[in-house]
């Protein structure tokens, strides 16, 4: 369950850093 709470983690950080480096 941590591991997946970490995947979900990962995936909003990356989609953050993505936004922020389009904009």
């Amino acid at each position: 369950l941590q591991a997946l709470h970490k995947l979900i983690l990962f995936h909003l950080y990356q989609q953050l850093v993505l936004m922020a480096f389009l904009r």
